[in-house]
């Protein structure tokens, strides 16, 4: 999935790694390590990455400007480097990268039109 949605930098892996689906989480006394949106015309997709005050790492997926669907997820076994504000996508693991890019390919027939409303002629 890592293609749809373009990254600058490889990603990290390490099998230990897995996002696991979670509840929605209020993000209150956590800190916002990485932001990223795609946009597909009107259609803006957002994870936010968290780190919480004991080191686990977690993620929301959403958006504002569509009914969608959001999700949440921890990533299992990740410890995320000790720094004081955002990070680079360069950390951004494998498994979360691969969960947002499926977030995307997801909500892709409410961007493009189904092939039977098109026209020819």
């Amino acid at each position: 999935m890592e293609t749809l949605c373009h990254w600058e930098t490889p990603s990290r892996h390490d099998d230990r790694w897995h996002a696991v689906g979670i509840d929605w989480f209020k993000a209150r006394g956590m800190r916002r390590v990485y932001r990223r949106a795609e946009c597909f015309g009107r259609l803006h997709l957002t994870m936010d990455v968290w780190c919480t005050r004991d080191g686990r790492l977690l993620a929301r997926f959403w958006s504002r400007s569509a009914e969608t669907d959001c999700y949440a997820y921890e990533v299992i076994g990740f410890e995320p480097p000790l720094c004081d504000g955002e990070y680079g996508e360069n950390w951004v693991p494998k498994c979360l990268r691969m969960a947002f890019g499926n977030r995307v390919l997801s909500e892709m027939p409410f961007v493009y039109p189904h092939p039977s409303y098109c026209t020819f002629g």
